[in-house]
C-alpha cells in the first residue's frame, strides 16, 4: 500500500491486493463499509453545488478529479438499490460533468434520474436538481430529444414540487429549477415565460441573499433579451450578471454571461473591439477555474468575430483550436448552440476558401494552449491598432 499525500490523505493498493482483499471479505462487514462509503459520498456530493459555484470552484473541481473512482463506485452501487441516493449524488455533481466536458458521462449518469422524476420516494429537492442536471448535460452535448425531455420534466416537477417555502434550501432548489428553466426557454423562443421564471428566481435570490442565483438569473434575463432582440436591455442585465458573478467569485457565471454579451455585440456589428474585449475577458476566467468547456466556445466565438472582420487564416486557425480539444473530450461547441454557435460554423466553413481553411485548421490542431493564448493577444491587439479592419 502507498499513502499519497494531500488533504484528505489518499492511499493506493494493487488491484490483486484489492481483488484478494475483497473476496475475503466478510460479507456483513464488506455491507457494512459499503453503506459507510455510500454516507460519505452522498455527504460531498451535497458540498460539490455550492463549491463549484462560487470562489473555490478550481479547488473543488480538482478535488472532484481526485474522487470520480470513489463517486463511480458509489453510484453503480446505489443505482439500482437506492434511487435516492443515486438522484442526489448525480444532482449534485453535474456540473464537475459540464465543467469538464464529460458529455457521455454526464449522459449516461443522469439519465436515470429521468426516470424517477415523479418518484414520490425521492426528495422533491433532488429530483429538481437531478433534472436540471439533465437539462444543462444534454444542452452541452446537443442532444435535443434529452433536451426536450429534461425541459418539460422538470417544468412540470417545477409546477407541481410540494416544497416547503418556508425552508431555505427549498426556497434554493426552487430558485435554482426555475432560473435553469427560464434560461432554456428563453433562449428556445418562448422569452415571456423564460423571463418570468427568472425574475422569480431573482426575487428569491435578492431576499434570501443568494448572489449566484441572482447573477444566474440576470443571465437568464439578458439571454432571453438578446433572443427577443432587445440590445439595449441585453447589454443591461449581462452587464448586471458579470458585476454579479465578479462580486462573489463565480467565474463559470461570469464567463457565461460574457459570451452571451460578445454575441449581442456580434449582433449589433460590433466586432472591432467590444466582442474581442468580451471574449478575452471570458478566457480569462475560464483559465482560473480550468473549465474547458467554456473555454473552447470562447475561441470557437473569437474565430467568428475574426471571420467577420475578414481575418479568415486567424479564424481557420482557432476553428483548428477548438476542433482538436473537441477530439480529445467528445465536446462540440456547434453541437451545444444550435442557434448561434451553429450558424457561425456554417458560415465559417462555407465562406473560407478551403485550401486556407485547411491550412489554417492544421496549424491550429498543433498548437499548445500557451501559443494559443499568444494567439489571440496578438489578435486583440491588432484590433486595437487598426480597429477598421474588414
Amino acid at each position: 500500500m502507498t499513502v499519497l499525500g494531500g488533504d484528505p490523505r489518499r492511499y493506493r493498493i494493487l488491484d490483486t491486493l484489492r481483488e484478494f482483499a475483497v473476496d475475503h471479505l466478510d460479507e456483513s462487514r464488506a455491507a457494512a463499509l459499503q453503506a459507510a462509503h455510500l454516507r460519505w459520498v452522498r455527504a460531498m456530493s451535497a458540498e460539490v453545488d455550492a463549491g463549484l459555484r462560487g470562489p473555490d470552484t478550481l479547488a473543488w473541481t480538482r478535488r472532484l478529479d481526485a474522487e470520480m473512482p470513489n463517486i463511480h463506485a458509489a453510484l453503480a452501487r446505489c443505482r439500482h438499490a437506492d434511487p435516492a441516493a443515486y438522484t442526489q449524488i448525480v444532482g449534485g455533481i453535474f456540473w464537475y460533468w459540464y465543467r469538464r466536458g464529460h458529455v457521455d458521462e454526464g449522459l449516461r449518469m443522469l439519465r436515470p434520474a429521468l426516470t424517477v422524476a415523479d418518484d414520490p420516494g425521492i426528495p422533491v429537492v433532488d429530483r429538481l436538481r437531478a433534472l436540471c442536471g439533465a437539462l444543462v448535460i444534454a444542452y452541452l452535448a446537443g442532444d435535443l430529444d434529452v433536451l426536450r425531455d429534461s425541459m418539460g420534466r422538470l417544468d412540470a416537477t417545477l409546477s407541481s414540487a410540494p416544497l416547503d417555502m418556508t425552508s431555505r434550501d427549498d426556497r434554493l432548489a426552487h430558485a435554482d429549477a426555475a432560473v435553469t428553466l427560464g434560461f432554456f426557454q428563453g433562449g428556445a423562443g418562448a422569452v415571456e415565460s423564460g423571463i418570468a421564471l427568472a425574475r422569480g428566481a431573482l426575487s428569491v435570490a435578492t431576499s434570501d441573499g443568494l448572489p449566484q442565483v441572482a447573477a444566474e438569473a440576470r443571465m437568464a434575463l439578458g439571454a432571453a433579451c438578446f433572443r427577443a432582440g432587445d440590445h439595449d436591455a441585453a447589454d443591461d442585465e449581462l452587464a448586471l450578471a458579470v458585476e454579479l458573478g465578479c462580486e462573489c467569485g463565480y467565474d463559470w457565471l461570469v464567463a457565461s454571461a460574457l459570451w452571451i454579451h460578445a454575441n449581442n455585440d456580434i449582433a449589433r456589428g460590433r466586432v472591432h473591439g467590444p466582442a474581442q474585449e468580451k471574449l478575452t475577458e471570458m478566457i480569462a476566467a475560464c483559465e482560473r477555474i480550468d473549465d474547458l468547456t467554456s473555454w473552447m466556445v470562447a475561441v470557437y466565438t473569437l474565430a467568428y468575430v475574426e471571420f467577420v472582420r475578414g481575418e479568415h487564416e486567424a479564424a481557420a486557425c482557432l476553428l483548428g483550436v477548438a476542433e482538436h480539444h473537441g477530439a480529445v473530450t467528445g465536446y462540440r461547441p456547434e453541437r451545444m448552440d444550435i442557434i448561434d454557435l451553429a450558424s457561425y460554423g456554417h458560415e465559417m466553413t462555407e465562406g473560407i476558401d478551403a485550401q486556407v481553411l485547411g491550412e489554417g485548421m492544421a496549424t491550429g490542431r498543433a498548437l499548445e494552449r500557451a501559443a494559443v493564448a499568444e494567439l489571440i493577444r496578438e489578435r486583440v491587439a491588432a484590433v486595437g491598432r487598426n480597429p477598421a479592419i474588414g
